[in-house]
């Protein structure tokens, strides 16, 4: 079963920007978001970069960490080159849920692309992603 999801993580990845993203389909956020009808949501960017990590590790298949990692440089693009990344009136960082021209700060989908940032510092121990994960927690702690 893990194979048919990883499955469909692989035929549905895109690349943007060198990095590796996945589409969300709008359906019903369009009132309230004013998303258009495909968008690339940060809190899915951090779940699949944890399911990424998690299949990496049960199937030890380097091209899994890589595309972890790939995904994850998305979430550095800005919100201004088409990315997820905000920084806002009070110098703290954002991962967009909803990438919407007017600021959203959606805290939940925050949460869960932070997670999907630790995990991926958990398993490669690099210290630039550490950093993030510490400027998350910075925006989590004042927010």
């Amino acid at each position: 079963r893990l194979n048919s999801i990883l499955d469909w993580f692989e035929s549905n990845k895109k690349v943007f920007k060198d990095c590796y993203v996945w589409y969300n389909q709008n359906f019903d956020n369009n009132l309230r978001y004013d998303l258009g009808k495909l968008y690339i949501s940060s809190m899915a960017i951090g779940e699949i970069i944890s399911f990424y990590l998690r299949m990496y590790q049960i199937f030890n298949k380097q091209g899994l960490l890589d595309t972890a990692i790939k995904a994850y440089d998305f979430l550095k693009i800005d919100f201004a080159e088409n990315g997820v990344k905000r920084i806002d009136e009070n110098g703290y960082l954002w991962f967009e849920e909803y990438p919407t021209t007017k600021p959203s700060y959606v805290l939940n989908g925050f949460i869960y692309t932070f997670f999907g940032v630790y995990d991926l510092y958990r398993v490669t121990k690099n210290n630039s992603i550490k950093e993030i994960c510490n400027e998350c927690i910075k925006t989590l702690r004042n927010n």
